[in-house]
């Protein structure tokens, strides 16, 4: 089967520098399911958005490789680039494909038309 995913040495910091995550490795191949488990705290979070190149709130992305990409000291501009060529996402609810802004109009016409 053809890899789609290949996350090696993944490493994610806070801001100030504590590690979240470090050393992780993800294989997924077309057709597969990969499930995060773990403990309350465990980085289940911080993982999940690394494939998308985008780091929680607070958070940086200082190490490992996704795909042939090497993410150690990739300026926040350069994940950018990266993210819109060669990633992306498929919201799985209608709250998540929009922005926040647009949701939150929505949901008040909604509560006005009610």
């Amino acid at each position: 089967m053809d890899e789609i995913l290949k996350i090696r040495g993944l490493r994610v910091e806070t801001v100030p520098g504590g590690c979240l995550v470090d050393s992780v490795d993800l294989d997924l191949r077309r057709g597969e399911v990969l499930g995060l488990s773990g403990e309350s705290g465990d980085g289940k979070s911080s993982i999940g958005p690394t494939d998308m190149l985008y780091a929680s709130a607070g958070c940086r992305i200082v190490g490992g490789s996704i795909g042939s990409e090497n993410l150690r000291g990739t300026a926040q501009r350069g994940l950018g680039k990266m993210r819109d060529t060669r990633t992306a996402c498929v919201a799985q609810s209608a709250v998540a494909a929009f922005p926040a802004r647009a949701a939150t109009r929505s949901g008040e016409d909604c509560v006005a038309t009610i």
